[in-house]
This record gives structure tokens, sequence and C-alpha cells, in this order.
């Protein structure tokens, strides 16, 4: 699933769901972030809240590109949306006035699993997230599995797989160890390379200049929504280890050259894991149908953090987790009135921790951070809400959200990218390219102040 710093699509349907009158108190008006939510999803849903409650909800949705204007738009009528969405950190600073001064006493946010997961400012709980995704290295165990089977194999690679094909890997180094291992024997398994090609095409960069680039951010800022002024880039080379590790472990790797990645498409990409020409692959849980289109079975793929290596002195690398997050929080207007505050509030209870929590998983189809909730039915959905609610685990959050204009700064990325690609991964390129982006976030953090 590609992601934009832009909030989640929307340019108004404008759709309000007819139900009984009510008192003007009475009525919220919800704006809807997912296009593909219809009125069809809706209307059992607001008109089950309206039995219970007596409130009407207006379920506004928008179409695809657009929610942010229309949202500023929205926010200028005189009936203003009561809830709302924005996308982290960013979306705070660009809609701040209009975010809740406070959701800290709330059920949905006492529900919240992981409340580092929230929009939090001067110690203010100012947005939520609604739903969650996730993302790490997926595997096939099929092949893991036909891996640890070999006499040739490297006692250390073996040992790092149980006898089902399930990694055991929990550092950087460990994964090394096998990955390197398994393409020297790539011939055994009948694969072209260990990892599906990392290409810097538009439909796949995004997963190295906003998925892989999320480590060493969170590295640096921990669990902040505040954008820095600059980006001291101090895990460039965990970046570094794991980017090298999936280029000179691909289809892709000849005599040092890797050139031929640049082009490479995200559907060449799934399509080589699909068809088990590679065993590994970077994407998330929206992924499982590509990957299982061909020949792959559900039941094999499974899911490995991105080990990069330690990002801060008390960071433990074997507990290290999924990146786990979310673009898509939900705020309530503080320029409602109280009455409308009240019952937005009422809603958001209701829907995400209350009698309608099934809702959430059944008919919206979200991977929900919040207490209760069931888990999903898609497997790799299913490991990331695991993962989530493991305690023991620690998922690395979502930090591109607080990227001072994803867009320009990921392009910046790519053109260096290119570069280094170009000059068979030397250390000159690389550090041109550290230097580039420190840079281009200086010089787009303020343009964003300005």
């Amino acid at each position: 699933m590609k992601k934009k710093i832009t909030l989640l699509a929307l340019g108004l349907l404008g759709t309000c769901l007819p139900l009984t009158s009510c008192s003007a108190g009475d009525e919220i008006i919800y704006m809807n972030f997912k296009p593909e939510l219809t009125e069809s999803t809706w209307n059992p849903i607001v008109a089950k809240f309206k039995e219970e409650t007596g409130i009407k909800v207006n379920v506004v949705t928008a179409a695809s590109g657009q929610y942010e204007s229309t949202l500023r738009s929205r926010l200028g009528d005189r009936k203003k949306p009561t809830i709302f969405q924005i996308n982290g950190g960013v979306g705070y600073r660009n809609f701040a006035d209009y975010c809740a001064n406070d959701l800290t006493d709330t059920d949905f946010y006492k529900k919240l699993t992981r409340k580092s997961e929230a929009v939090i400012v001067d110690n203010k709980v100012k947005a939520v997230p609604v739903a969650i995704e996730g993302y790490g290295i997926i595997y096939n165990k099929e092949i893991t599995k036909t891996y640890k089977g070999l006499t040739g194999a490297s006692d250390e690679g073996k040992a790092l797989v149980d006898s089902n094909g399930k990694i055991l890997a929990k550092s950087y180094e460990q994964l090394k160890t096998l990955v390197e291992d398994m393409q020297t024997r790539k011939s055994d398994l009948g694969i072209d390379g260990v990892f599906s090609s990392t290409g810097l095409d538009d439909s796949t960069s995004w997963r190295i200049t906003g998925h892989l680039f999320n480590l060493p951010l969170y590295g640096e800022v921990g669990n902040s929504s505040e954008t820095p002024d600059k980006l001291k880039f101090t895990y460039a080379p965990n970046y570094k280890n794991v980017l090298d590790l999936y280029l000179k472990n691909s289809p892709d790797y000849k005599d040092g050259e890797i050139k031929d990645a640049i082009d490479k498409t995200m559907k060449t990409a799934s399509s080589q894991f699909a068809t088990k020409k590679t065993v590994m692959i970077q994407n998330g849980n929206w992924a499982t149908a590509d990957l299982t289109k061909s020949s792959v079975k559900k039941e094999n793929l499974d899911f490995l953090p991105i080990y990069s290596g330690k990002l801060g002195e008390s960071f433990d690398e074997s507990k290290q987790g999924l990146c786990i997050g979310t673009e898509s929080y939900l705020t309530v207007n503080e320029q409602s009135t109280a009455k409308e505050k009240e019952n937005g509030i009422k809603f958001l209870n209701w829907l995400f921790t209350g009698k309608g929590q099934s809702y959430v998983s059944d008919s919206l189809g979200f991977i929900s951070p919040f207490e209760g909730q069931k888990t999903p039915t898609d497997v790799l959905s299913a490991k990331v809400f695991e993962g989530f609610n493991d305690s023991s685990l620690n998922p690395i959050p979502w930090k591109f959200t607080i990227v001072p204009s994803t867009d320009n700064q990921r392009a910046d990325l790519v053109t260096s990218l290119k570069k280094y690609y170009n000059s068979k991964m030397s250390n000159e390129s690389w550090m041109d390219l550290v230097i580039n982006a420190q840079k281009k976030w200086e010089e787009l953090a303020k343009q964003a102040k300005s």
C-alpha cells in the first residue's frame, strides 16, 4: 500500500445518512476518510447508534485524493465536522486549531493498547489511531523449511530456522548470516535470490524512502510526534545495513552491479515472491493477495521485523517488533459546540470500545488498536494484530508521518539512491546521500514553518 503524507482521500460526496429527526444538539458529522467505505457500509452502524442513543450521525465521505482540501472547506462551514481525521504529527500541525484540546479521559484512548501511538502534544492527547497496519520482512516458510533440510547449509544458518520453516533470527547480524548463506545456496533452493528486487520505480520506491527510512527516523526521534528542524541521520548506517542486504542478495545483484534494480516495479517484486523466485520481500499486511496469487500458499506466509542493528543505547533488538502504525488518526473538533463534542466522543467510545465494536472488524475491516477486538482472519493482518498486542515485543511506530514534506523528501532520496545504485554502492555516493537528506530535511522544515 503506497503511503502518502497527505491525508487519505476525500473529495466531497457529501453523503448524509438519512435517519429520523432529532434536535440540532443531537446531530454530529463524521468525516469519513476511506472512500471505499460507502453509505451502505455506514448505514447500519449509525442506525444502530441512533437506536441506542438517539444521536444522529451524518457521515460525509469524500472522493479519492482530496481529503485535506475538502476538510479545510468543511471546517469553514457553519455545520463543521464533529469528528475528522489527521495524518499524525504533520496533520496536527496543519489543523491544530481544530483538534481536540485533550482526549486523555475518553474511553477509546484509555483502551488503546499502546498509548504511545496517539498524537500527544504537551502531554495532551490530540488524536488517536483509528486503525493500524504493519510491515516488515515477509518470507515464505516453505522455502525456509527446505533450507533447514539442506545438508550443505551452514550450522549457524540452520540454527536460525525451526523445523516448520519459521525464522528465529533476533538481530541484524543473525538475519545477515541466514540471508547470505541462503543466497549461496540459491540453486539448491530453486530461487534467483533471497530478496525480491528493491527498485526505485514510483510503484515501489516508497518501501525504501518511506518504510525503511522509518527505522533511522525512529532511532532519532523515539516516540515524539514533533517534526525536528534538522535531521541528524545518526542511524544512517542502520539504513544502509538493510538496504545493502536487500540489494546484494537479490536477483539483480551481478558482479557488484545493482543498477538494473532502478526500474524494477512493485509488480515485478511481488511476482518474484509469488512465483517462488525469491524467499523474502519487505511489505505489509495489505500485500497478502498479491503475494499468494501464484504458487505461494497463504499459510506459508510469515513476518519478520526489519532488523537493522541497535537504534539507540537502550534499544533491545531481540524484542523488536514489526513496524506498526497508521496515517489515520481521529480527533474531535475543538470548535464544535460542547454538546456536539460530547456526542462525538460518545460515538467514538461506542464504536471502538463499546457495543458497536464488532462493526470495526466485521464491517469496516480495520485492524483495531483498541482492547477487546478479535484477531483478523487474514494471515498477515493477524500477525500485525498479535504483534501489536504482545507486551513482550516493542513494535517500531510509524515516524515517517512527521517528515515535513513526504513527497519532496522521498523524491530527493530517490535521486540520491539512483546515484548509489549506479555507483556500485560506493561509500562516496552513500555519504552524498546522507548529506543531501540532511539538507533537504532542514529546507523542507523551514518551508513548513513559513
